[in-house]
């Protein structure tokens, strides 16, 4: 079994290896590995920029849109409940004028029993 390299025994050495291959460059190359790594910063630091703008937004859209279908579902529920309401009044009112039950169940879609409650 061979031993293992000092530098991979510790993270700190293999740091201070990189650190010692870029000083041991000569100074253009220096300026041309400096601005690739900034070119490459860059350029990941835009994607990362522009994924985390695209979730904003997607959020932003997705709010809108579940507002828009809740007041959607709000109103139809609101008529269903009005319709529903005038029908019990309607039932009410002609009841009250002897109005047989079978009109006033075809008429409102009431049941026999919900007409008797009222």
């Amino acid at each position: 079994m061979t031993a293992m390299p000092f530098k991979d025994k510790n993270n700190i050495f293999a740091h201070l290896e990189t650190l010692s291959d870029y000083y041991a460059m000569d100074p253009e190359d220096r300026k041309l590995y400096d601005s690739a790594l900034r070119r490459s910063r860059d350029y990941y630091a835009t994607i990362e920029s522009a994924k985390v703008e695209g979730r904003d937004e997607g959020r932003v859209e997705g709010r809108a849109e579940g507002r828009i279908e809740g007041r959607a579902e709000g109103r139809v529920e609101g008529r269903a409940e009005g319709r529903v309401e005038t029908n019990v009044a309607n039932a009410r009112e002609m009841k009250k004028l002897g109005v047989d039950y079978l009109i006033i169940s075809k008429v409102t879609g009431l049941s026999n029993d919900e007409i008797e409650k009222l």
